[in-house]
């Protein structure tokens, strides 16, 4: 009986920590995921966002700060090509006195999306907090209560906040500009069978060159678009084997890449110099096989219609 039991307990120790990850998938969920989860925060909610246009999720933190939570948003001030985009909601929350400071000016931009609920949850986003996210974007999220990557975003959350340098160390969390560039090539270069990529841009030289080379040893390489990349980039790929398909049903927002369906990579870093080396950005590395069969079939489903 002892005996018995024992092995239970070794099997409950041994589960992986990401065993109640949730995947969000937009648009198909909505805003529900996200004001649940603001509804849920006992204490804090800190909100790393770069683009804030929907009303719904402005009033939802405003709520929260209106029943006691400590509510802290670090916003980009000025986003690129849109610079008044935001202005309505920094109005909102100034008007309602939500805590808000605009972006380090040590990033190009702030461009991640993350939201961090009483130290303990973190939601690691593909999308910004706008109407045509829950409209017409696919678009991922991912849900997560594993400590130690929590604790390392509270933890650059707190210090961009403050202004300060950190060195982020957990091997799972893929930040930019500090070590996204070294994860996402040794992703691709570890491939052995297939590389399937939801972009919204890829444009970097050393990305495109290690696609190139996963066809070159064989790996199948199919990329979903909503919209072509202009030049010498776009026919590169093609001419090297990689698959193209624009989707013309959904704007493709997303940043995912799946690889020998097994593992996945989800977060706000596109594939584009910018994007990696000057913007500060957060994508996770994913293990769950629900999580990661489920981007596959939403993958598959896009491929098929926009094909």
């Amino acid at each position: 009986m002892y005996k018995f039991l024992y092995l239970i307990l070794l099997l409950i120790l041994a589960l992986p920590i990401w065993a109640s990850e949730k995947l969000i998938i937009e648009p198909d969920q909505g805003r529900q995921p996200i004001i649940e989860a603001i509804q849920g925060a006992k204490n804090t909610v800190d909100l790393a966002m770069y683009g804030f246009t929907d009303p719904d999720l402005m009033q939802s933190f405003i709520q929260a700060k209106q029943q006691g939570k400590s509510v802290r948003i670090l916003l980009q001030h000025f986003p690129y090509n849109n610079l008044d985009e935001n202005l309505p909601a920094i109005q909102q929350f100034s008007d309602h006195q939500v805590n808000l400071v605009y972006a380090p000016s040590t990033f190009y931009l702030l461009h991640q999306k993350t939201l961090v609920l009483d130290h303990q949850q973190a939601l690691i986003l593909t999308f910004n907090f706008t109407r045509s996210t829950f409209t017409k974007q696919r678009n991922f999220g991912l849900i997560i209560d594993d400590p130690v990557a929590v604790q390392e975003i509270q933890q650059v959350f707190n210090a961009d906040w403050q202004n300060k340098t950190i060195i982020p160390k957990v091997s799972r969390l893929v930040w930019s500009p500090d070590n996204s560039r070294a994860k996402i090539l040794s992703f691709i270069h570890n491939a052995k069978k297939e590389i399937k990529i939801y972009a919204q841009g890829l444009s970097d030289y050393q990305v495109i060159d290690a696609l190139v080379g996963a066809v070159k040893r064989g790996v199948s390489v199919q990329v979903l678009t909503s919209g072509p990349w202009p030049g010498k980039k776009w026919d590169y790929l093609k001419k090297a084997g990689v698959q193209i398909v624009l989707d013309k049903k959904l704007i493709i927002h997303a940043k995912v890449i799946l690889v020998d369906q097994k593992k996945a990579f989800l977060g706000s870093i596109n594939f584009t110099q910018a994007s990696i080396d000057k913007n500060r950005e957060l994508a996770t590395m994913v293990q769950d096989p629900k999580i990661v069969t489920k981007l596959l079939e939403v993958f598959k489903r896009d491929w098929k219609e926009a094909g």
